[in-house]
């Protein structure tokens, strides 16, 4: 029904209606069943029930807190369409049409509030990237994992700032004049309540001076501290995370083997100690564990070497924001996986859809159920995954319907599985 709507608004298809009482009704919608409000209409035109009798049709469709199942309603409206003189087949066909309507109608005033939200939110999105997607972050908002809009927000030309003890607030934080966007305390997993209030508070009175002010005013588990710094929340400080790790290990040495038991005051430790920094890959390895999300780069910079390799053999992948220049056409490309769905056709195969992200954008891939009996398994965290297939076109949307899809060698990153949800197409 949907697509029918589509292609008429676009002028791709004729406008047609079952019978011709039914043409003025659905006028605005180019003769297709878009609202819920349009099912009264046009129960009380071709059946000739009461308003009443129509909307408890409609309250019907959702099938919850009523008494009356949709289909129970068939017959009597089938039967009461024949008395004014519709035929039996428009009758069963506008049948049908309602029926397969039902799975996704939603009244016009919800259709009218969703539009004002798309519109609001795409000209906050626009005007104000950092402090939106912050907000949407900041919320567990939006229907894909907090890692995409972070990424979007990098794409955008906005800069991100890794947790800090001295700055970060629970939530994400971000300001458009610069434009940067922080992450919020509340995204490093392990830290307790306890612990997050006592800093906000302690920080309060003045700022942490160094990692052992930190221990000793906050009173962390060492587990919390190593994750803190393993995250990135001390970089300001002055020290390497290697170097702000021993200086932990020796400052917990030092409490344990006090004689008093009290936190120590000062602890003596080398910040001459010629140890380098992490490379750039342990970094988003640690925060990829630690926060599901990377700082300085994409995630996908972790595997660079292998996908540049794997280049270097059999030519460059396609970037998902060319897939337009592509329709038709087979191609290859690396998916991060974002999230994924698994469903049932009407035949009880299972086929899968995965959104996806390279570095550019976002995009969908669909495993329908032959490829699914050979790949399915393979999918099993986020990836990357190599994927190949040929591009669709859906009104404008490029799907991939995939062909071939490689996991990419020792690229299982340290975080769970994404969820899978059951449904029946």
């Amino acid at each position: 029904m949907l697509r029918h709507f589509v292609k008429r608004h676009h002028g791709k298809e004729k406008v047609e209606t079952v019978h011709a009482s039914l043409t003025e009704l659905l006028k605005e919608t180019y003769g297709v069943m878009l609202y819920q409000e349009d099912v009264i209409k046009i129960a009380e035109a071709i059946a000739g029930w009461s308003l009443a009798e129509s909307d408890r049709l409609r309250r019907s469709m959702s099938g919850k807190r009523v008494d009356e199942p949709f289909m129970e309603h068939r017959d009597h409206f089938i039967r009461d369409a024949v008395k004014r003189g519709i035929n039996v087949e428009a009758a069963l066909e506008v049948w049908r049409q309602m029926e397969a309507f039902s799975g996704y109608a939603f009244c016009k005033a919800h259709s009218a509030a969703y539009s004002v939200i798309s519109v609001q939110s795409a000209w906050l999105k626009a005007h104000f990237p950092a402090e939106f997607l912050a907000a949407v972050m900041s919320n567990y908002g939006g229907f894909y994992h907090t890692s995409c809009y972070l990424e979007e927000a990098r794409r955008l030309g906005v800069t991100i700032l890794s947790p800090n003890v001295n700055e970060s607030e629970p939530y994400f934080t971000a300001n458009d004049n610069v434009p940067w966007l922080r992450i919020g305390l509340l995204q490093i997993k392990g830290l307790t309540r306890q612990t997050l209030i006592a800093l906000l508070e302690k920080r309060t009175e003045r700022p942490f001076e160094s990692l052992e002010d930190f221990c000793i005013r906050v009173k962390p588990t060492y587990r919390e501290a190593e994750t803190l710094i393993r995250c990135g929340a001390f970089d300001s400080l002055g020290y390497t995370r290697p170097q702000h790790l021993w200086r932990l290990k020796l400052f917990y040495h030092k409490l344990k083997t006090s004689r008093d038991g009290m936190f120590p005051s000062v602890v003596k430790t080398s910040s001459e100690i010629p140890w380098v920094d992490y490379p750039l890959e342990q970094k988003l390895r640690d925060e990829l564990e630690l926060m599901e999300l990377t700082v300085e780069k994409h995630p996908l910079w972790i595997w660079k070497e292998a996908l540049q390799q794997h280049v270097n053999k059999v030519g460059r992948f396609v970037h998902s924001q060319e897939l337009t220049q592509y329709v038709g056409k087979k191609v290859k490309l690396v998916g991060w996986m974002l999230t994924t769905r698994r469903t049932k056709t009407k035949p009880g195969e299972i086929m899968q859809f995965l959104s996806c992200e390279d570095l550019t954008a976002t995009y969908e891939a669909v495993l329908f159920p032959g490829t699914y009996r050979k790949f399915g398994h393979l999918i099993r965290s986020r990836g990357p995954y190599i994927i190949e297939g040929h591009v669709e076109n859906d009104f404008g949307h490029t799907p991939v319907t995939v062909e071939q899809l490689t996991v990419l060698a020792d690229s299982e990153p340290p975080i769970p599985s994404m969820k899978q949800s059951w449904n029946r197409a």
